[in-house]
């Protein structure tokens, strides 16, 4: 395993790793492998973690990203946010083109996987090749549950939906209050709720006058979490089936992915 930047990787690593899906399962010989052919990127907020179109998996290991994808030169959709043991490009590894960028939103440590070695570790090792099907088995079951959540629910509720979802993945608990690690901007979560951002502005300052959270310049307080939790949407099982989750699968998730945030 190379590294870009000075210093120790240790600590990062074993967080990132004892997190992963991809790596925390596998036997140690294994493992080594893997590590060893993967090089270790540090980056700042604002800096290129990877870009589209590649075929490399790359497991953030600390800090905070977000993966995305240019609709425009001046606009932008969130796809998701990843924390340690998050992995992106895992099916841009099995040949599917990756069409988001990864960008680092707080300093970030990450691991860089070329995607011909994965490849060929996963012919020659069967615990990297289950571990790697389990990952990405993971990350789709991760997006049928968000179609679900987000199926018939109000931009409100796909704000408190994503707020929740802060506090719990990136939250600080400090003194009965979270502080959310992940600096967002409005526009990052509008994008990432696929809300427009006067939605969000309007949802945040009900929140605030609710005493439920307290924002300021790209940091967010939770002020209360149960009360958060208490106005996120219930989630009927039923609402949407399985067909017709396969159908949005294959179709690349079109009501997530196209809704204009103008």
């Amino acid at each position: 395993m190379s590294d870009d930047s000075s210093g120790s990787v240790d600590a990062p690593l074993v967080e990132g790793v004892h997190r992963s899906a991809l790596l925390r399962s596998l036997p140690e010989q294994d493992l080594t492998a893997v590590l060893g052919v993967g090089r270790v990127l540090r980056r700042e907020r604002g800096q290129m973690l990877l870009r589209s179109g590649g075929d490399a998996v790359l497991v953030v290991l600390s800090g905070t990203a977000k993966e995305h994808r240019a609709v425009s030169q001046v606009e932008e959709v969130v796809l998701g946010l990843l924390g340690p043991g998050d992995a992106a490009g895992l099916t841009g590894a099995l040949g599917t083109p990756r069409d988001g960028d990864v960008t680092a939103l707080t300093p970030t440590t990450a691991l860089l996987l070329p995607g011909g070695d994965l490849r060929s570790m996963a012919r020659a090792r069967p615990a990297v090749a289950n571990a790697w099907l389990q990952a990405a088995t993971d990350e789709l079951s991760d997006l049928r549950a968000q179609v679900l959540a987000f199926s018939a629910t109000s931009t409100t509720d796909r704000v408190v939906y994503r707020l929740v979802e802060l506090a719990e993945r990136f939250g600080e608990p400090i003194d009965g209050e979270v502080r959310i690690r992940a600096q967002l901007t409005q526009e990052e979560l509008a994008s990432w709720a696929r809300a427009s951002r006067e939605s969000v502005a309007k949802a945040l300052h009900e929140l605030r006058r609710a005493r439920i959270l307290m924002t300021r310049r790209r940091s967010l307080t939770i002020l209360d979490l149960e009360a958060l939790r208490d106005r996120q949407p219930g989630v009927d099982a039923h609402a949407v089936s399985e067909p017709q989750l396969s159908a949005r699968v294959d179709a690349g998730f079109p009501e997530i992915l196209d809704i204009d945030l103008r």
